[in-house]
């Protein structure tokens, strides 16, 4: 897979404006995916920074090209990008998925293949005298062990994406009817369709502007061969992965009305390469206690998996290309040292003209133990001269230095691993419990455990913390290309423990019991009585079970009897997990949970005997973890690294420096972090095996003679699954900025919401990512620690609440082993084969702002202290009232500080009911997905309508919508129903909306030619040939009467709305004499013609061109109508350069053509055409580039130059004085 880009932005129809078997995709699609995952923010201490390259842009659709650095510590296991550690090329888009237990698709054994055997309970009712219970747990009880032992997949695969400013991720379930629907997490208003079916098929997503974006299938590479956009990654040595498609590229941008594209083209590479190894050890111990010689036979001493993550058909972006023929060229370096592909060596940008707009160098160097261990640093992004003419070149001396090259952007990095010891190259095992680099000399992963009540301490790997060891790679200084600097100072995330640095955990003993008792005489026909309690973590519980029902000699009929205990779920949902109706003592496995104890028993008063009682009873003993600590919270050095501090210094002046200084304890306890710590670490598990004795001569031993043996495993992974915040294992609720060093400039407060994760003592867990990192209050400080303003932010959304909108959630199950018998692999009523099961779901709910408060303070002049602290309050509210259909705002109330309120109501396409007489324009707006975007926009106070908006949109015969008149109210007192907005009087016309806007679109390409404010005159455009620039503005005209051509386009004959008759064989395009732009046309062998038709007979129309007679004496041009109806014809302006403006007017009386002719031998420029009445300015354009000229409706032309970096150097007026020059230095970094 490639390690592609991140952030696909850009686009918008113009519109009047936890173990090692969770496989990550490849190097260059994860550091994508990291970007998809992280709004870099405070939260998180992790700096955003971003090196612009390009925006390349098409009619309506742009794609921005970046550098963007993400970068939480030194993980040595972990394959940098093609662009360098830390950093990702963003520039388009991937789908990638994580593999959670096996890929989805497996048939027969993949997750959508048994994914309705899922469920969150199931049953364990081995005894009894139901037999279809007990067939149905037979059945559940190996499903559920073909999910722990891998040959069932109970996990569904989560999927990213990150496209138009658009992130999250999502789940496919799959449909009755074979097809997936995509859940995003959480609920977004986009639209995503997987087509042809999963893994092999296209994926779509459609945004609320109507832009679609598509993944995956097949494409271009960069020489135009058909290839699969798909990477496919394969785990070898890890049972039932093999060969998955791990990532989907984007293919294309095609906006709304289908008239616009970006198409991107891949370069491929078949050969295998690993990327990632996955690594891990396994120590495992006998418990004192057991019958050692018999059950050493069952113990794995040691146990080491590893497997290497291979990708094929591995794709690095290679050429992004517009409808309009620009492209950016992405072309590859150097073959990389620490991996076996090849860098990123330089970004091109190309006008379809083949004109090299940009060049981008990039440099790199490569952090280095000077023992094996290598990896990819970025250290310079640089724009040179590609080599091109400069056109127009300037009069003035040139600099041959400011044209070869700009300034750069030069990175430096922590690159000191002196005494880092040889590592492995393949595995570094020096690493921390996270995965980042500490610096420790292990030869094992195991970590050191100590467990004196089993007098057992094992001196294994060092797992911890390192503070400095995790700084090594980090980006500390960026010098930009003006010569200022950025400084970052890093250090390691901290975390707070909250229960202390001190605490204990003790396992209390507890008795939880009850029981039922009928005596002869009592009332009714017997007793129940009902006990509830919870286990606070899973283990066995002892259960003893005390039952009365007979008297020696004594007979006792319909006599009923019994204990049963039940799990409790959500809704109160009971579930028998044993039952009992005789003496006995027996230990079962219980989960954490809440659980009720049911004892019954009675018999007819008539056939017991006096003084007796039928009883059942039952006792459970269970451990209850009692915490035991200082109550004062610890701080401890967390996984991966956060900002401390960033310096901004201009290079010129220290005074000018900026600082900020980052702070993240807590804000009620100074001394302690606020950070919370996502993945928390178990690396141990106990778990029983019942193995059968050896025979022992002369002894005879039943056949079920069995030792328990009881074993505790340490292992290099943690056995609880970890999430992540926002990208990083720590985040922090609160968080200061100092403004200056230590605050002297004063200080903000932030606050964020901070949501655990559902959490089991095993398997995945349900990630509640959307729910944290949410920004709660806001509070600035001044220098002297004043408060200055306060805001608050109220959400609402939850992951539990079903009966929320939008919500919809999809089952997972893991399953372990956690006890067998040797013996007796059938018995299921004891507690020899255990099967342990942790449900968890994946959630898209929707979560939304609901009511922000913002308070401003004020203190009397000179009271420096804050004691004379005075408020003002507003207030707003956040309504979204029709949440089934979509989830964009659609009121809003505002409460200003002399409680005056106002409401703002927006009504989107999904909000116009049937019958209304806007429905049809709303269910075409549906139709192209273009849902974002109000048609009504209503102002109200006291629930009377104060103003309104209406946008009119219209679908055209070849299904193009387009936005085409906007209407404002006008009233002079406040309607009292939002209905009345649209009322009509008697002739259909509007009787408060008022016309302020009209618009005309091109249809071939969605442009708009024309704008006709209500009551005032039309300005129309034309647009070159391509349809992506506009060379002519005119006032006072239709699009249909103007036209105008400077021959910028070589070999265009029907441009700007002349056609250019017999010129390709009679004429050239020619440099050497110009007026204005970049080009002129010569008639070379013949005249040349150019006419407009279609026009109006009755008006009159004016006519102006440029000749340059080319040394011929007499030029005798000719502007006639189709009625040979000879225009007057007055050469009005002399040019040094020897151009002649030639101008006349000409009315057409019946007829609709005008026709130019151009004499043999001459130059022509700059051709303009429009009605007497009209203004007239026209443009010239260097593609990409910028104006080369623009004239005004006088005929003054100002002319623009450029240098070799593509610059604006010189702008000159009309006599070639220059009016403004730029000069461009840079300061030089050694």
């Amino acid at each position: 897979m490639i390690r592609l880009l991140t952030t696909l932005i850009g686009v918008g129809v113009f519109c009047a404006g936890v173990m090692a078997q969770n496989i990550s995709p490849s190097p260059n699609a994860a550091a994508l995916e990291s970007f998809s995952e992280v709004p870099v923010s405070l939260y998180t201490g992790i700096p955003s920074i971003n090196v612009p390259i390009y925006n390349l842009s098409s009619r309506h659709l742009s794609v921005p090209v970046s550098l963007s650095y993400h970068y939480t510590g030194l993980k040595p296991n972990e394959q940098t990008s093609w662009v360098g550690l830390g950093w990702a090329l963003s520039a388009g888009g991937v789908i990638t998925r994580t593999v959670r237990g096996k890929p989805d698709e497996l048939s027969s054994i993949g997750y959508h293949a048994i994914k309705n055997q899922l469920k969150m309970e199931y049953v364990h009712e081995y005894t009894g005298n139901d037999a279809t219970k007990l067939a149905q747990a037979e059945q559940e009880w190996a499903f559920l062990k073909n999910i722990a032992n891998g040959q069932y997949d109970g996990q569904p695969d989560v999927f990213s994406f990150n496209v138009a400013g658009y992130t999250g991720k999502f789940f496919l379930e799959k449909q009755s009817d074979g097809s997936f629907k995509a859940y995003t997490i959480p609920y977004q208003n986009v639209k995503i369709e997987l087509q042809g079916g999963f893994p092999s098929g296209t994926w779509k997503i459609t945004v609320p502007n109507g832009t679609q974006y598509t993944f995956g299938g097949s494409g271009s590479d960069a020489q135009g061969n058909t290839i699969s956009l798909e990477e496919l990654s394969t785990s070898g040595g890890t049972p039932g992965v093999g060969t998955y498609t791990s990532a989907w590229y984007l293919k294309e941008i095609k906006s709304m009305n289908g008239d616009d594209d970006i198409q991107f083209q891949y370069q491929v590479e078949n050969p295998i390469n690993s990327y990632q190894v996955l690594y891990s050890e396994a120590r495992q111990f006998l418990k004192p206690g057991n019958d050692a010689s018999t059950c050493a036979t069952g113990l794995t001493p040691v146990s080491i998996s590893a497997s290497e993550v291979t990708v094929t058909n591995r794709l690095h972006i290679a050429r992004i290309v517009t409808q309009t023929k620009h492209e950016i060229i992405f072309e590859e370096g150097a073959q990389r040292q620490d991996y076996g592909d090849k860098t990123l060596g330089r970004v091109l940008v190309k006008s379809r003209t083949g004109e090299l707009i940009k060049v981008v160098n990039l440099t790199y160097d490569y952090l280095d133990n000077g023992t094996g261990f290598k990896r990819l640093l970025l250290t310079k992004v640089q724009e040179v001269n590609g080599k091109q003419p400069v056109i127009a070149p300037s009069v003035l001396p040139t600099n041959s230095s400011e044209l070869d090259y700009k300034g750069s952007y030069d990175f430096t990095y922590n690159t000191n691993m002196t005494g880092v010891f040889s590592v492995d190259n393949n595995f570094v095992r020096s690493i921390d419990y996270w995965g980042y680099f500490n610096g420790a000399n292990n030869t094992t992963l195991v970590p050191s455990h100590n467990d004196p009540a089993f007098d057992l301490f094992f001196a294994g790997a060092n797992r911890e913390v390192n503070p400095d060891a995790v700084k090594i790679g980090a980006l500390v200084s960026i010098n930009n290309p003006t010569g200022g600097t950025t400084t970052l100072d890093w250090e390691s995330n901290q975390y707070n423990t909250e229960n202390g640095c001190n605490s204990v955990i003790k396992n209390e003993e507890t008795i939880a019991g009850t029981g039922a008792n009928f005596r002869k005489g009592d009332p009714g026909e017997g007793d129940t009585k009902e006990y509830t309690f919870v286990v606070d973590s899973e283990q066995p519980v002892k259960m003893m079970v005390n039952i009365v029902n007979s008297q020696p000699g004594v007979t006792i009929p319909d006599v009923v009897t019994y204990v049963k205990l039940f799990k409790v779920t959500g809704g109160g949902i009971r579930t028998e997990v044993f039952n009992a109706n005789q003496n006995q003592t027996k230990s079962i496995l219980l989960k954490a949970g809440t659980y009720v104890i049911e004892a019954h028993a009675s018999a007819p008063s008539s056939f017991m005997p006096d003084n007796f009682s039928v009883t059942a009873s039952l006792q459970c003993f269970y451990l209850n973890k009692t915490l035991v600590n200082d109550g004062k919270g610890c701080t401890k050095a967390g996984p991966g690294l956060r900002i401390a501090k960033i310096t901004y210094a201009d290079g010129l002046n220290q005074k000018n420096d900026i600082v900020k200084e980052y702070r993240y304890q807590s804000f009620d306890k100074s001394k302690v972090s606020s950070g919370k710590l996502m993945m928390p670490i178990q690396i141990y598990q106990n778990s029983t095996s019942y193995i059968k004795k050896p025979i022992q001569p002369g002894v005879s031993n039943p056949l079920d003679d069995e030792a328990t043996c009881n074993y505790l495993t340490l292992s290099s992974e943690s056995f609880r699954a970890g999430g992540y915040a926002k990208g990083s294992p720590v985040c922090y609720t609160n968080v200061t900025v100092l403004d200056g060093f230590g605050g002297n400039n004063g200080r903000t407060d932030y606050y964020y919401s901070f949501q655990n994760d559902a959490t089991a003592d095993f398997g995945p867990q349900e990630d509640l990512d959307w729910l944290r990192g949410h920004l709660l209050e806001k509070r600035v400080y001044d220098a002297y620690g004043r408060e200055l303003t306060r805001s608050l932010n109220h959400y609402e959304g939850s992951a539990t609440d079903a009966s929320q909108p939008q919500f919809h959630q999809l089952i997972g199950v893991a399953a372990r082993v956690t006890s067998t018998s040797t013996a007796d692999p059938d018995d299921r009523a004891s507690f020899k084969n255990v099967v342990n099961y942790a449900p968890f779901n994946l959630t898209s709910a929707w979560h939304r702002l609901v009511r922000t408060e913002n308070f401003s303070y004020f203190y009397d002049k000179g009271d420096f202290a804050g004691n004379s602290k005075k408020s003002m309050k507003t207030e707003k509210l956040f309504f979204y009232d029709n949440p089934t259909q979509h989830t964009f705002v659609t009121r809003t109330q505002t409460t200003d500080s002399e409680g005056r309120i106002v409401v703002t109501k927006s009504r989107y396409p999904q909000d116009i009911l049937p019958g209304e007489a806007i429905r049809p324009m709303a269910e075409d707006m549906i139709g192209k997905y273009y849902i974002g975007s109000p048609i009504v926009s209503y102002t109200l106070r006291n629930n009377e309508v104060l103003g309104a908006s209406f946008q009119e949109y219209d679908l055209t015969s070849n299904n193009k919508l387009y936005p085409v008149r906007s209407y404002v109210a006008e009233f002079n007192q406040p309607l009292a129903t939002e209905g009345e907005v649209f009322n009509k009087d008697g002739n259909g016309n509007y009787v408060y909306l008022q016309k302020k806007v009209d618009v005309t679109y091109e249809n071939y390409t969605s442009n708009v030619v024309a704008t006709t404010p209500n009551k005032d005159i039309t300005s129309a455009v034309i647009w070159n040939s391509k349809h992506d620039l506009v060379i002519a503005r005119a006032v006072n005209a239709d699009p249909g009467q103007i036209a105008y051509t400077s021959f910028e386009e070589t070999d265009v004959v029907n441009e700007g709305q002349w056609a250019i008759t017999s010129a390709t064989t009679s004429s050239q395009w020619q440099t050497t004499k110009v007026h204005t732009g970049m080009q002129a046309l010569y008639a070379e062998s013949a005249k040349i013609e150019l006419k407009k038709n279609n026009l109006l007979a009755g008006s009159t129309y004016k006519v102006s061109f440029w000749i340059h007679p080319n040394n011929q004496s007499t030029v005798n041009p000719v502007v006639k109508s189709s009625a040979l109806n000879i225009a007057t014809l007055q050469q009005t302006v002399s040019r040094p350069s020897g151009w002649l403006l030639y101008e006349a007017t000409i009315t057409l009386v019946s007829d609709t053509e005008v026709t130019l002719e151009i004499p043999q031998g001459v130059y022509v420029d700059e051709v303009r055409f429009h009605p007497v009445q009209t203004r007239m300015a026209t443009f010239n354009h260097r593609t990409l580039v910028g104006l080369v000229s623009q004239t005004g409706a006088n005929h003054q032309t100002v002319y623009y130059e450029y240098d070799g970096l593509k610059r604006l150097r010189i702008v000159k007026d009309f006599d070639g004085n220059i009016i403004k020059r730029h000069t461009y230095k840079y300061k030089k970094v050694d």
